[in-house]
Formats: structure tokens, sequence, C-alpha cells
């Protein structure tokens, strides 16, 4: 029984070391930290039972309806950032850049950074169509890995074939558009 119990505390401390948002603990910080938090929503829980069953008359005490670990969570994650504009109300074209090749086939890059559209001229281009090739793939040899980090890694291998699935439709649609443009 304590046997297991030390696994799941070990399985919960690779869980918990593997986010960014805290600093890394031992699975004995963390079992600490959990039983002080439980006797601490005790105490809250039969303070609130006792001011609901106070009688007397006066004023009762506002009882707030936030959870413990919300309460934790707004004290690390919460940043409130000032004066930053939403990139969503740009134009996308603000930040993506143009290129446009001269006769010397040498690249001019362009970034429109104003709101209005400047008419550009055009120039006749030519692009060389290429796909991605998924290089093979690189895998590692954990020491007993845990189910946490196999499946991460695992995740981690399924996006990226799909972000290379879809950088390769995309160069063919862009291939395709100005195949059609050039007739």
């Amino acid at each position: 029984m304590i046997a297991t119990k030390q696994k799941i505390w070990k399985k919960i401390e690779v869980e918990f070391n593997a986010q960014a948002l805290f600093t890394n603990h031992t699975a004995d910080q963390l079992k600490k930290r959990w039983d002080n938090m439980l006797q601490h929503r005790k105490k809250m829980l039969t303070e609130e039972k006792q001011e609901r069953k106070k009688t007397g008359g006066g004023t009762t005490k506002v009882i707030t309806e936030q959870s413990e670990i919300d309460i934790l969570l707004d004290k690390n994650i919460d940043i409130a950032l000032e004066l930053v504009p939403d990139s969503d109300s740009f134009p996308i074209h603000m930040t993506s850049p143009e290129l446009f090749y001269d006769e010397n086939n040498e690249v001019t890059i362009t970034v429109d950074n104003n709101f209005i559209d400047e008419t550009i001229e055009e120039k006749e281009t030519t692009i060389e169509a290429f796909t991605f090739i998924p290089q093979p793939k690189q895998t590692k040899q954990f020491k007993k890995a845990d189910d946490f980090t196999i499946k991460k890694v695992s995740y981690l291998e399924s996006e990226s074939a799909l972000r290379i699935k879809r950088l390769n439709n995309l160069i063919k649609q862009e291939t395709e558009l100005f195949d059609r443009e050039a007739n």
C-alpha cells in the first residue's frame, strides 16, 4: 500500500515538474503542500459552517465562492498587460513579407507597415516548386519512461507530421495559384 502511494506521488512529481509554470519540487514537498491545503480547506469549511449556523444577530461574514486552487493559480498566472494593442486588429498584410525578384534573380523582401494599402508594381516572377521532406524519426531511448512522457512525445510527433502535411498543402496551393495567374 505504501509502495503504491509512493509510486503515485512520484508520478505526480514528474507531471508537476514537467509544467513550466512552477519550480521543481520533490514528491515529499508536494505531499506536504497537499496535506497543508487539505488542513487549511477543512479549517475554512468548519469556520464557514459555524458562521452559517451562528445565532445572535449581526452581519454575516462574506463567503468567497472561489476555490483554493483558483486562488493559487490567480497569484501565479494572472498578469495584466497595459497599453498593448491586440494583434488581431492588425491587417494580415502588415506582417507578411512580399518577395520580388529583379532581372538578376536577386530577391527583395518588403514588409508593408502602413495601414493603407499601397500600389506595388507587378513584376514577373518565377517560383520553383519544392516540398518539405520529413526527416527520419529521431527516437531516444528512455530508461523506464513514464506514461506522461510517452504520451507527450507521441503528441509532439503527430503534431509535427500534421504541420509538415499542412506546409506541403500550402506550397501546392501557392504553386497552383501562381500557375493560374501566369496563364
